[in-house]
């Protein structure tokens, strides 16, 4: 990036960036952007510069897979997709593991050892075609890309983007920052975005990072965690008394981390980051794969049957 002759930029005096546009030795253009969101803080009444992200992509027009996001649609709806080959790629485990140390260089911070390589291929397109209707009808071979999608790491690990709601109970408080998104009484947890790096033939295409996650002190000490045994049982308990055309397929059973909030009965609501058992199902449904959410200590369920955007 030394090269780059940045263009700083204000978006309603909210958001500061830079940016700029360039040609790869490939002959592609690509475009650049770099910004920071500026905040009030709620007690100080400070200006506070929040969130830097970096984003890196083709300009729009060249890749038109690309451009649709086709990799999303294969994530929600393709359940079978970490089984499909990707032409270009001879071993996407190796891959994987020297991209994940690239940009833990490149940003600074440790990334989850759990991450994705999600195909935007002739193969995963023809199979997104039988499941729907709104999907990309063809690719073309020098369109065709993958995505690998990785996670920050907390205690070993990720820490996923899964907005979790928090239904405030009567007499219970909340903090501004814990107020930031809430419509209504509805508080929805803060989370980071997962690092999203598409490559190509041609290399790396697309890269988009954020980083908001600060470091604070703990919450709660270690406690006995429910089994997958139990959390299943829970899912089997949720699918018990409806009616399924199709089976339901059960594809990960893992511990995340995600924004959260802390217990209202010990005061006023903070934001924090916490773990939690997800389960990702595919039941038939139209809407493609499903996310239930249950306390890993407690096995209380958070969030049940949400669609998985991705």
């Amino acid at each position: 990036l030394g090269n780059l002759k940045f263009d700083e930029y204000h978006n309603n005096d909210e958001e500061i960036g830079v940016r700029d546009a360039f040609q790869h030795k490939n002959g592609n253009a690509y475009k650049f952007f770099a910004y920071w969101f500026i905040e009030e803080d709620g007690h100080t009444h400070n200006k506070e510069i929040n969130c830097p992200c970096m984003y890196i992509s083709l300009e729009e027009g060249i890749n038109k897979a690309l451009d649709a996001q086709t990799d999303g649609d294969v994530s929600q709806y393709l359940k079978d997709y970490k089984d499909m080959e990707i032409p270009f790629i001879k071993d996407k485990q190796k891959t994987g593991e020297e991209l994940k140390e690239y940009l833990e260089k490149l940003l600074g911070r440790k990334l989850s050892d759990v991450w994705y390589c999600i195909p935007a291929t002739a193969e995963s397109v023809a199979a997104l075609n039988k499941v729907d209707e709104f999907a990309v009808s063809e690719i073309k071979p020098e369109e065709e890309y993958c995505t690998y999608r990785y996670y920050y790491d907390v205690k070993g690990f990720p820490f996923t983007d899964s907005y979790l709601n928090y239904q405030l109970k009567e007499g219970e408080t909340a903090s501004e920052l814990a107020r930031m998104s809430a419509p209504d009484n509805t508080l929805v947890g803060l989370c980071d975005s997962p690092i999203l790096c598409r490559i190509s033939k041609d290399g790396i295409i697309d890269l988009d990072t954020d980083n908001i996650r600060m470091e604070g002190d703990v919450y709660k000490e270690t406690e006995k965690v429910k089994t997958p045994d139990d959390i299943l049982g829970r899912v089997r308990k949720y699918y018990e008394k409806q009616i399924l055309a199709k089976p339901v397929t059960i594809t990960e059973v893992r511990i995340v981390y995600t924004g959260y909030f802390t217990d209202g009965s010990e005061g006023e609501i903070q934001p924090t980051v916490a773990p939690f058992w997800r389960v990702r199902v595919y039941d038939g449904e139209a809407d493609g794969g499903k996310y239930f959410y249950y306390d890993v200590f407690t096995g209380e369920a958070i969030m049940e049957g949400i669609t998985a955007m991705g």
